[in-house]
C-alpha cells in the first residue's frame, strides 16, 4: 500500500493557495508526484522529500488554515 499524507483545509479558497504552494514546491525540488484534491482535502502520495516540502508550506501557514494532516 502507498503511503499518502492528507491535508485538510479550512475553505476551497485556502484549498487551492495550498495546492499552488505544495505544486510549487515540489516542482523546485523536481519532484513529479501526483497531487489529489477531493473537496477540502489535499492527498499527496509520500516519496522523498515530500514530507520536507509539506511541512515547510504547513508550518509556514497560519494555523487556522489547516485542519488536519495525516500521514498514512
Amino acid at each position: 500500500m502507498e503511503r499518502r499524507v492528507s491535508i485538510t483545509v479550512s475553505t476551497p479558497y485556502m484549498v487551492d493557495l495550498i495546492y499552488r504552494r505544495i505544486v510549487g514546491e515540489l516542482r523546485a525540488m523536481s519532484r513529479r508526484v501526483e497531487v489529489h484534491v477531493e473537496g477540502n482535502r489535499i492527498t499527496i502520495p509520500l516519496v522523498e522529500g515530500v514530507y520536507d516540502a509539506v511541512w515547510r508550506i504547513i508550518k509556514t501557514s497560519p494555523s487556522v488554515v489547516v485542519a488536519s494532516v495525516d500521514f498514512k
